[in-house]
């Protein structure tokens, strides 16, 4: 990607109020409960419904682990494994202190989760 592409990119930036809990990154502040506001490009917001995505179906995949360490035994271990989820919602999280306002960005560093 040139320099200007990329300058193109950093200066078409919109204000996303952002849910994480529930998943969900809206333009206007009234559509749903927030609790970070970020501002971000079209590039960007992808990144952050892509981590969505992935949050989401490790979620999916708790579930089922659930249901399989109930009927684990000594034969067929099976065990809860979160890194990955706990990868996803760091990365997540930087992206949002990155384009976040200085509110959201305290918010984020109150939670010692970077």
């Amino acid at each position: 990607m040139n320099e200007f592409h990329q300058e193109q990119q950093r200066s078409n930036r919109q204000v996303y109020y952002v849910d994480v809990q529930a998943r969900s990154l809206h333009t206007e502040p009234d559509i749903a409960a927030y609790h970070l506001v970020i501002t971000a490009n079209d590039y960007e917001v992808r990144q952050i419904q892509e981590k969505f995505r992935k949050l989401n179906a490790r979620d999916e995949q708790s579930l089922q682990d659930m249901v399989m360490f109930a009927w684990a035994d000594d034969e067929n271990p099976v065990g809860p494994n979160n890194d990955s989820a706990d990868r996803e919602m760091k990365e997540l999280f930087s992206i949002l202190y990155e384009r976040g306002t200085e509110e959201t960005r305290n918010f984020i560093r109150s939670m010692n989760i970077l």
